[in-house]
C-alpha cells in the first residue's frame, strides 16, 4: 500500500514538474494595418491608432493583438519639413495598402508617401506595450511592383533593427535619425521584399519593445536608393507565464520529500 501511494504521488509530482517546465511559452500574435486609412500622426509624436488623441480614427487599425498594443513613429535622415506625417492608405486590394511616411518638399512622384530612401532614409519605429519577438514583416504597396514603368521608386529592399538599450530610444522627430547607436541592433537587410511570397520576410531575433523598419540602410551600392514600401503587418511571439522561483523551490522540496518517503518504505520491507 505504501508503495502504491508513493507511486501515485510520484506521478502527480512528475505531472506538476512537466507543467512547470513548460510553463514558459510564447503566444503568436499579428498586428495588421491592411484596412487603415488616414493620417496617424502629424508631428510624429507617439500615437496609439485607437486613442482619441490620434487623428487616425479607424478603430480597426493597429489594434492590440493578444493584449499587446502597438504605437509607432516616423523618422527620416532628412531634415524636418512642414507636413511630415505617418499616414495609412487603404486600397481596393488590401495588398496595395499599408503605412508610409511622408516628407513634404523632399520627394515627388508615385511612392513619395511610402517608406523610402530616395531623399534621405525613412523609417518607422514600432513601440509595443511589452517586449515581443518579431519574426516576420509584410509590406503592401512597394516599388518592386512599379517595374518597369517607374524609375524613381522601383525596388523594395528593407532593413530591420531591434532596440537593445536599457531605456527607450530617443531621436529628434523628422530629422537627424542615425543608425549608429549600438543599441539599435541590426536584425538583417532584406532584398526585394516585394518579390517574396506574400511580400513577407521572416527572421529570428531576440525580444524588444522597440523595433525599427526602414528602407534599405546598408552599404551595398547595388541596393542603395529607389526602395519604397508601405508596412502592411508585423507578426511575432509574446512571452507568457514563466515559473516563479518559489514554485520551482516547492517542487524541489516535494521531490525531496517523496524520495525520503520511498527510502523509508523500502527500509521497512
Amino acid at each position: 500500500m505504501i508503495h502504491r501511494k508513493a507511486s501515485s504521488l510520484s506521478k502527480r509530482i512528475a505531472i506538476a514538474a512537466a507543467v512547470l517546465a513548460f510553463g514558459s511559452t510564447a503566444q503568436a500574435a499579428t498586428w495588421q494595418f491592411s484596412g487603415c486609412s488616414g493620417t496617424l500622426a502629424s508631428g510624429q509624436a507617439w500615437a496609439d491608432a485607437t486613442a482619441s488623441t490620434s487623428t487616425w480614427k479607424d478603430a480597426n487599425c493597429g489594434q492590440a493583438s493578444e493584449g499587446v498594443g502597438i504605437d509607432l513613429r516616423g523618422y527620416s535622415t532628412t531634415g524636418a519639413t512642414t507636413g511630415t506625417r505617418v499616414e495609412a492608405w487603404q486600397h481596393t486590394s488590401s495588398s496595395a495598402g499599408g503605412i508610409g511616411y511622408y516628407t513634404t518638399g523632399n520627394e515627388t512622384g508615385d511612392g513619395s508617401h511610402a517608406v523610402d530612401n530616395t531623399s534621405g532614409i525613412d523609417a518607422l519605429i514600432l513601440k509595443f506595450s511589452e517586449a515581443v519577438a518579431l519574426n516576420s514583416v509584410q509590406i503592401g504597396w512597394n516599388g518592386t511592383d512599379n517595374r518597369p514603368t517607374q524609375t524613381t521608386y522601383n525596388d523594395s529592399d528593407m532593413s530591420i533593427y531591434r532596440w537593445a538599450g536599457a531605456s527607450a530610444p530617443s531621436a529628434t522627430n523628422g530629422s537627424g535619425l542615425t543608425f549608429s547607436n549600438s543599441a539599435w541592433q541590426l536584425v538583417n537587410h532584406f532584398e526585394n521584399v516585394g518579390s517574396q511570397p506574400n511580400n513577407t520576410v521572416g527572421f529570428s531575433a531576440g525580444s524588444s519593445s522597440y523595433w525599427l523598419i526602414s528602407a534599405y540602410n546598408g552599404t551595398s551600392s547595388a541596393l542603395v536608393g529607389k526602395d519604397a514600401f508601405k508596412l502592411l503587418s508585423v507578426a511575432g511571439t509574446i512571452p507568457t507565464s514563466v515559473p516563479e522561483p518559489g514554485s520551482l523551490a516547492l517542487l524541489g522540496l516535494g521531490a525531496a520529500g517523496l524520495l525520503a518517503a520511498r527510502r523509508k518504505s523500502m527500509a521497512r520491507r
